[in-house]
């Protein structure tokens, strides 16, 4: 986010402005400016409307007494309290059931907030922006961010769009480089077992001008991954490590019929 010339992580500007990370990211998925998100005081979003303002397809037709909530009409007629911060927040912009010329209330922005697709959109977000989230010291904490397309209100939208339907349930999302972001030129779907094996836990290992992780030269050369390690361990070479024939010691040929003595006598019945 760059405001007034500086360009900080959100989590820097939630610490300096003294708002929870939440509270910014819900400012901007409702189109706030990252000014207003960041400047605009904690209660601001609790003024009360006038009479006739609109928001979207709800108009305030009643202030009444409540404190945190006016009635409102939406454009098919129908009225509602609806509270003032989800208002000006816009996080209700008109009544679910509307219906006028045949089409759903804007309100319905996608109708997929339970679909897979739209918990890998959640989780990068999470990871990458709020500080208490799991894994974020992997992600927001080294730098990681999501592009502003992904972003805001048409955000899922945009990334559905960029990245396709999830092939499967065993797929997931993988950045092409571990040191890059969020972005449609860096994300590709991955099945869980790829995305282990480009991990930067995972060891990579450099053979005849080639490098793979040990799990793919285990397949490859018909060896077992355990063995692998076990050789590394013991501080082989990579070489050696990877020989198919390993370090198997030639068997002793012992004569058939009669057996020798430590002193060359041959042994007698």
């Amino acid at each position: 986010m760059t405001i007034d010339g500086r360009t900080l992580l959100l989590r820097e500007w939630a610490e300096e402005s003294g708002h929870p990370p939440s509270r910014l990211i819900q400012r901007l998925k409702a189109d706030w400016s990252d000014e207003n998100a960041v400047k605009r005081p904690q209660k601001a979003a609790a003024q009360k409307p006038g009479v006739g303002e609109r928001f979207d397809l709800w108009t305030v037709v009643d202030a009444g007494k409540k404190r945190y909530a006016v009635l409102c009409e939406c454009r098919c007629g129908k009225r509602k309290p609806v509270a003032v911060a989800d208002l000006q927040l816009g996080k209700s912009r008109g009544c679910r059931s509307c219906s006028v010329s045949g089409q759903r209330s804007p309100t319905h922005r996608h109708g997929r907030s339970k679909d897979p697709l739209h918990k890998v959109w959640q989780g990068l977000l999470s990871r990458c922006e709020i500080p208490t989230a799991t894994g974020f010291k992997n992600y927001g904490g080294r730098g990681i961010e999501v592009c502003d397309r992904w972003k805001g209100r048409s955000g899922f939208k945009n990334f559905a769009a960029d990245m396709g339907e999830r092939p499967s349930w065993c797929h997931t999302l993988e950045r092409v480089d571990n040191d890059g972001h969020y972005e449609p030129s860096n994300c590709k779907w991955v099945t869980r077992k790829q995305q282990n094996r480009n991990a930067r836990r995972t060891r990579l290992l450099t053979h005849k001008g080639r490098t793979q992780c040990v799990t793919d030269w285990a397949e490859e050369l018909a060896i077992s991954r355990s063995t692998i390690q076990n050789r590394l361990r013991r501080g082989l070479s990579v070489a050696t490590a990877l020989d198919p024939k390993g370090l198997r010691r030639p068997k002793e040929k012992r004569a058939r019929g009669h057996d020798t003595a430590d002193d060359g006598i041959p042994a007698t019945a």
